[in-house]
């Protein structure tokens, strides 16, 4: 089935983005969401792609893949120059309301040109993103943001395999925050 799909770059890593054009809520819109990750991928690569442990897609002819979906909402990126991770989260003041299990006292401060919706969602997104590059467990209150500008940010990871610092790229859209994390 052929999707009307977005191409975007974020760093140095290429995404597709998509919405699931049916209404379908619970078990079937994650499995069109799932299938619609397929189809996505399958733009690049004529295989099926095959799956960590942790559930994130494998490498495959030398890129770091990945893939979020959210109420809908598909993207999928790849690299071959760079490990990366990738997020997308629909804007939501469950983000806000949460922010208490993954924002530290040691995250940036609102920048004034955020709404608490875009910040919180965008935050939560950067921290996603940068758990899917990790790879390893790491509380995401132990990902701290350390700046935050228009479309980029910086972190710094500090896990039991030391401290790893990287940077995010992100688009808000009215809809999504989008944010790939790249080393």
């Amino acid at each position: 089935m052929k999707h009307t799909y977005s191409r975007l770059v974020l760093g140095q890593s290429e995404l597709y983005i998509a919405r699931v054009t049916t209404q379908l809520s619970g078990t079937e819109l994650l499995k069109a969401e799932k299938k619609l990750s397929h189809d996505l991928f399958s733009e690049w690569f004529p295989i099926k792609i095959g799956k960590k442990l942790n559930g994130a897609p494998d490498e495959l002819d030398g890129y770091s893949l990945s893939n979020s979906h959210s109420h809908g909402w598909v993207a999928v990126a790849r690299n071959n120059k760079v490990d990366m991770g990738m997020d997308l989260q629909v804007l939501s003041t469950k983000c806000e309301r949460v922010r208490s299990k993954f924002l530290s006292e040691k995250d940036v401060v609102k920048p004034s040109h955020l709404s608490n919706l875009q910040y919180y969602t965008l935050l939560w997104s950067i921290k996603e993103a940068a758990y899917k590059w990790h790879e390893d467990f790491v509380e995401l209150k132990n990902i701290v943001i350390t700046d935050l500008l228009e479309t980029t940010a910086s972190i710094s990871i500090h896990s039991s395999k030391g401290i790893f610092d990287c940077h995010a790229y992100f688009t808000l859209t009215p809809d999504w925050a989008l944010c790939v994390v790249e080393k």
